[in-house]
C-alpha cells in the first residue's frame, strides 16, 4: 500500500503541483505538445508552463512527442534548467535511468539562477522519486530541501505541497497521529482545490491503513478517487481505484467484504487504468484479480500473463519480477503438463534478474517463492534451504539498516519467511517432528526474536556496558558513542514535543539522521575490537541444548509461534501455522495449536469476559487451555513447578495464569509459577549473566500530585485531557507503606508532588534493586507514543508525563520494576517482537524484570495484590515465587480472576531484592519518607482505577 501511495503521489504532484492562475489552466486544458510550446514561449521562465509537457504525456499518452521536444529545446539551449526538469520528470516515469540525473541537474541550476520556485519543484520530484524507489535517506534530505524552499517561495501551493509532504514523511517516521492532522486539515480546506485535497484524502487513508480501520481506509480512496475524476486526473483516478481494490481485498480477508465486492472493485481499477494509460496500475489490478480464488484458474492465469506482459512493456523491474512470481505460484497450484516446468523457469528468472539488478528484497521473495515451488510445507533439504536463502538475503538487507529501530521495524514485515521455515520443519515430518527438526525451528524462531531485542535495546545504549573489551581503542569508542546516544535521546525528545515548528523538526531530523549514521559507524567499530561485543550486535540463537543446560529439574520452558494456518477464506496464503515447543529435561517436543486468526478472536473474547467479571469465565478458560497448553502439559513431569513462556502475537494478551485444564479445575497458577520473556536467547542471557549482587533498596513512587491542564500554548508540551480527570490513589500509599515495611524500611518513598517525572529522572537509580510505581498509566494499544506513566511535574520544565522514549533514556542496572498501574503489561503488539508498551521501554533502559498487569487495575485490588507480593519478595523470595504466591492468596481469599490473572512477570522471574538469610526482621527501622506537600484531592470518580 505504501508503496503504490508514493508513485500515486507523485502521479497528483507533478500533474497538479504549482501556483494557481491562468498558467496552470491552460497546461491543464492542453491535449498536445503544440499547446505547451505556445504556453512556454509566452512564459519561459515559469515552471508551470513547462509543466504543461509532462501533463500532456500523463494524461494523453503522449509521452515520446514530449519527450522529444524536450530534447530538441535543450538541444538548442542546453543552458534551459526548466527544461531539463520537465524531461527528467518524464523520464521518471519511463523505463531506464534517466529522471534521476537529469532532475538532479535541473535543481542544481535552478539553485544557481535563484529560481526558488522551480528547485522546489525539481526537489519535490526528487523526493518523490527516491521514495518509490526505496531511496529513505534521499527522499528525507530532498524533502528538507523542499520544504525550505516552500517556506522562502511564500507561495500558498508549494506550502500545501510542502504540508503533504510532511504528512507522508511523519507517516514514515511512525508519527501517525501528526499524518492525520496535517491530512485533515488539507482535506477540509476547499482553498487547496480538488487535486491536492484528493492527495489528502490519499493519505488519510494511507493513515486509516496502518491504524487497521480498512473502511475508513477504503471511504478515503474513494473520495480520492472523485475529487482526482473532478480534476480531470485520470491517471490518478486508477491509482486510488486501485487503493480502493487493495483495501477491499483485505476486508475479504477479514469476513467483512465479499469476493464479488473485490472482483468488482479489481475491475473497475483495470478500467479506469486502461483508459488513463497507467500500465503499472493495470498490471498491479490484473495480480489483484488474479489472486481471487472463486475466479477458475485459467482465467486467473490468464490476468496474470497479461500483468506480466503489461510489466513487460511498462518496463519496471519489481513489477516484472511480482508478475513472474504470481504466474509461476497460479501454474503451481494447476499442475498440468509442463505447469511445474513453466513455473521453475519463471521462478529462477525472477532470482537470476533481481541478483542482477542487486534487488536483495526482490531476489528474498524470489527464493520464498521457489520454496514453494519444492513444497512450502514440506521439509525438504531443497524446501528449507530456499527458505534459508531467503532469511539470509532479508537479514543482509536488515543489516544495511543504519539505525537500529528501524532495523527491528524492517524484520516485522518479513516475520512470515521464518514463521513458514518453522512451519515446514515442524509440520512437514507428516508425524511427530525429530529433536533436530525441533531444535532448528526453535533456533529459527530465536533467529528473529533475539534480533529484533538486540536491535532494540542496541538502539537505546542498553548493550553498550555489556562489554568493555581489553583493547585500549575501545573506550574512546564507547565514551563517544554514549555521547552520541544522550544527544540523540535529547533530539528525539524535542521531535515529540508537538511545540516545535516544522522548521525546528527538520532541524532537529537533520542532526538525528547525522548522529545515528556516525552512532552506528562506532558500534560496528567496536564490534571489530571486541568479539564479545560482536556477538551481542550479532547474536547466536540459542538453540534446545543452550535452554535445557540452564532450566532446573522443576522447570520447563514453552516457546510459542502464532502464524496463519490453513487458507481460507480469511487467510489468503499458508503462513507456517501455529506451535507450541516445550523444552524440560526431557528433550523438546512440538504441537500444533489453531491457527493465530482463531487464537487472536479467542483471547480477545477471554480477556474480556475476565475484565468484566460478570460472565463466567470457566468455559472459555478451559477452550482456550486447550488450545494453547493441553498438549504442552501434559507431555511435562509432575516435578515441573515453573513455566517459563516464550509468548507470540495475540499470546502476548493471554493471562496464562487464569487458564484451567477443566471447567471445574483449579486455575493453572495453583500449580506452576509462571513467567513471561520475549526470548528465549535473552533469557539465556541473563541466566548466564545474573547481573549485579543483590541490592535491597527501593525506590518507591506513589499517588503523585497529577497534572492539571495547561493552556495551549504551553511551551512544553500539552497535557491530554483524559489526564486531568484522573483520581488519587489511596491504595497506591499502603502499598508503598507495604514495600517499605517488607524490606525493613530500606526504601525511599515519595508521594504526591514528590512523585514527580523530575524525581525520577535525576535519581541514581543505581543503589536500588526494586523500582516501585504506583501510578495511573495512559495506554494507547495502537499508538506507543501516546503511552504515559503519569506522575507529579516536579519541575517547570516538566509535565508530569513520561514517555517511552523517556523511559529508555533512564539508565538501570538489571533492576526490578514493578508498575502498578493501568495495562502496563499491555501495548501494541508487534510482529515478531511482542508488546511495544511501557514494560518494553523499561527493559531497553536496563530491566531485567518487570512486573505488570494486561488490563485496568482497581485500586483496593492492586492494594491487596502488591501488599502479598512485598511480604514474599521481602523474606527472599524471587520475583517469579512472589507473584506465585501471591496469585495463591487471592484466588484463596476468593478475588475473581480479574483481581490477580492480568498480573504478569516479564522477563528474569529468578531475581530477588533479598537474600533469603537476610530478610528483614520486625526491629528494622521505620519507613523511610521522602514526601512532597500534600496537593488538593483529584475529581474522584466513582471506584479508582489507575488508568
Amino acid at each position: 500500500m505504501r508503496a503504490l501511495a508514493a508513485l500515486a503521489f507523485l502521479g497528483a504532484a507533478a500533474a497538479t503541483s504549482a501556483a494557481a492562475g491562468e498558467i496552470e489552466a491552460r497546461a491543464l486544458r492542453a491535449r498536445d505538445v503544440a499547446t505547451c510550446d505556445a504556453l512556454v514561449l509566452g512564459h519561459p521562465d515559469e515552471v508551470d508552463a513547462y509543466r504543461c509537457y509532462f501533463l500532456v504525456a500523463l494524461r494523453h499518452r503522449r509521452w515520446n512527442d514530449a519527450a522529444t521536444r524536450l530534447e530538441a529545446r535543450l538541444a538548442v539551449d542546453p543552458g534551459d534548467a526548466l527544461a531539463r526538469y520537465a524531461l527528467g520528470v518524464i523520464e521518471a516515469y519511463r523505463p531506464g535511468e534517466r529522471g534521476l540525473p537529469l532532475l538532479s541537474e535541473a535543481a542544481e541550476r535552478l539553485a544557481s539562477i535563484g529560481d526558488v520556485r522551480g528547485e522546489a519543484r525539481a526537489r519535490e520530484s526528487l523526493m518523490l522519486v527516491h521514495a518509490s524507489l526505496g531511496h529513505s535517506a534521499e527522499a528525507v534530505a530532498e524533502r528538507e530541501r523542499f520544504t525550505a524552499l516552500a517556506e522562502r517561495s511564500h507561495d500558498p501551493a508549494l506550502d500545501a505541497d510542502a504540508r503533504l509532504a510532511a504528512g507522508f514523511a511523519a507517516i514514515d517516521s511512525a508519527r501517525v497521529a501528526r499524518a492525520r492532522d496535517l491530512f485533515a486539515s488539507l482535506a477540509e480546506d476547499p482553498a487547496v482545490g480538488p487535486d491536492r485535497r484528493a492527495r489528502a484524502e490519499n493519505g488519510l487513508g494511507n493513515v486509516a491503513w496502518i491504524e487497521g480501520r480498512l473502511e475508513e481506509a477504503r471511504r478515503s480512496f474513494e473520495r480520492a478517487c472523485a475529487l482526482n475524476r473532478d480534476a480531470g486526473n485520470r491517471w490518478q483516478v486508477a491509482g486510488e481505484a486501485f487503493n480502493v481494490a487493495l483495501v477491499t481485498s483485505r476486508l475479504v480477508e477479514g469476513g467483512r467484504a465479499s469476493f464479488e465486492a473485490l472482483r468488482a472493485a479489481s475491475r473497475v481499477a483495470i478500467e479506469e487504468a486502461h483508459a488513463a494509460g497507467n500500465l503499472q496500475i493495470e498490471a498491479q489490478a490484473r495480480l489483484l484479480l488474479a489472486d481471487d480464488p472463486r475466479l477458475p484458474l485459467d482465467a486467473r492465469i490468464a490476468e496474470a500473463d497479461r500483468a506480466l506482459e503489461l510489466a513487460r512493456g511498462f518496463g519496471r523491474p519489481e513489477h516484472v519480477l511480482e508478475a513472474l512470481r504470481a504466474t509461476a505460484r497460479l501454474r503451481l497450484d494447476r499442475g498440468g503438463p509442463g505447469d511445474r516446468a513453466t513455473a521453475a523457469e519463471r521462478i529462477d528468472a525472477a532470482i537470476s534478474r533481481a541478483r542482477d539488478l542487486g534487488s536483495l528484497e526482490q531476489e528474498a521473495r524470489s527464493w520464498v517463492m521457489r520454496a514453494t515451488w519444492s513444497g512450502a510445507r514440506e521439509s525438504s533439504p531443497e524446501t528449507l534451504e530456499s527458505y534459508a536463502r531467503a532469511i539470509d538475503l532479508v537479514e543482509r538487507m536488515r543489516d544495511l539498516r543504519s539505525d537500529a529501530t528501524a532495523r527491528g521495524r524492517f524484520l516485522w514485515d518479513w516475520e512470515f519467511v521464518y514463521q513458514r521455515r518453522v512451519g515446514a520443519l515442524l509440520g512437514g515430518t507428516r508425524g511427530s517432528p525429530d529433536g533436530e527438526a525441533v531444535d532448528d525451528a526453535f533456533r529459527t524462531l530465536e533467529r528473529l526474536r533475539a534480533r529484533i531485542l538486540i536491535d532494540v535495546l542496541d538502539a537505546a545504549g542498553a548493550t553498550a556496558n555489556a562489554a568493555r573489551g581489553d583493547d585500549p581503542a575501545f573506550e574512546p569508542l564507547h565514551a563517544e558513542r554514549e555521547a552520541l546516544l544522550d544527544r540523540i535521546v535529547e533530539i528525539r525528545r524535542g521531535l515529540w514535543s508537538p511545540g516545535a515548528s516544522d522548521a525546528e523538526q527538520i532541524a532537529l531530523r537533520r542532526e538525528l539522521t547525522r548522529l545515528e549514521r556516525r552512532a552506528a559507524t562506532l558500534r560496528e567499530s567496536m564490534a571489530r575490537i571486541d568479539p564479545e561485543y560482536g556477538l551481542l550486535r550479532r547474536p547466536a540463537p540459542v538453540g534446545v541444548d543452550e535452554v535445557r543446560a540452564l532450566l532446573a529439574d522443576d522447570e520447563a520452558m514453552i516457546a510459542f509461534q502464532a502464524a496463519p494456518g490453513e487458507p481460507g477464506p480469511l487467510v489468503r496464503w499458508w503462513g507456517g501455522g501455529s506451535w507450541a515447543i516445550v523444552v524440560d529435561a526431557a528433550g523438546a517436543r512440538a504441537y500444533a495449536l489453531p491457527g493465530n486468526e482463531v487464537l487472536g478472536e479467542r483471547v480477545d473474547a477471554y480477556a474480556g469476559i475476565l475484565r468484566g467479571g460478570k460472565a463466567p469465565e470457566q468455559e472459555a478458560s478451559a477452550r482456550l487451555y486447550d488450545d494453547v497448553l493441553r498438549d504442552a502439559v501434559s507431555s511435562l513431569s509432575d516435578r515441573v513447578r515453573r513455566l517459563v513462556i516464550v509468548p507470540d502475537g495475540p499470546l502476548h494478551r493471554l493471562p496464562f495464569p487464569a487458564l484451567r485444564p477443566s471447567r471445574d479445575a483449579d486455575p493453572i497458577a495453583t500449580r506452576f509459577r509462571i513467567e513471561t520473556v520475549p526470548s528465549a536467547s535473552l533469557w539465556v542471557h541473563w541466566r548466564r549473566d545474573p547481573g549485579p549482587p543483590l541490592r535491597d533498596r527501593a525506590l518507591v513512587l506513589a499517588d503523585p500530585e497529577l497534572p492539571v491542564s495547561r493552556p495551549a500554548n504551553d511551551p512544553v508540551r500539552v497535557v491530554p485531557r483524559d489526564v486531568a480527570a484522573l483520581a488519587r490513589l489511596p491504595g497506591a500509599r499502603a502499598e508503598a507503606r507495604a514495600v517499605a515495611s517488607a524490606l525493613g524500611g530500606r526504601a525511599d518513598v515519595r508521594l504526591d508532588r514528590a512523585a514527580s517525572e523530575a524525581a525520577l529522572r535525576a535519581a541514581d537509580l543505581r543503589p536500588y534493586g526494586l523500582v516501585h510505581l504506583a501510578v495511573h498509566a495512559l495506554v494507547h494499544q495502537d499508538d506507543a507514543s501516546r503511552t504515559v506513566l503519569a506522575l507529579a511535574p516536579g519541575a517547570s520544565s516538566e509535565d508530569g508525563l513520561v514517555h517511552l522514549h523517556e523511559i529508555v533514556s533512564l539508565r538501570l542496572d538489571g533492576q526490578v520494576v514493578v508498575l502498578s498501574a493501568c495495562s502496563s503489561a499491555a501495548g501494541e503488539v508487534t510482529h515478531g517482537e511482542g508488546v511495544l508498551g511501557l514494560a518494553r521501554a523499561f527493559f531497553v533502559a536496563g530491566a531485567h524484570t518487570v512486573v505488570g498487569g494486561l488490563w485496568p487495575l482497581r485500586d483496593r485490588d492492586a492494594r491487596a495484590f502488591i501488599e502479598a507480593f512485598a511480604a514474599s519478595l521481602g523474606r527472599g523470595a524471587t520475583v517469579g515465587e512472589a507473584v506465585g504466591e501471591a496469585r495463591r492468596k487471592r484466588i484463596a481469599a476468593g478475588d475473581p480472576p480479574a483481581a490477580w490473572a492480568g498480573w504478569v512477570v516479564l522477563g528474569d522471574g529468578g531475581r530477588r531484592i533479598v537474600s533469603p538469610g537476610d530478610a528483614p526482621g520486625s526491629g528494622r527501622s521505620a519507613l523511610l519518607f521522602a514526601v512532597g506537600a500534600l496537593g488538593g484531592l483529584a475529581v474522584l470518580l466513582g471506584l479508582r482505577r489507575r488508568g
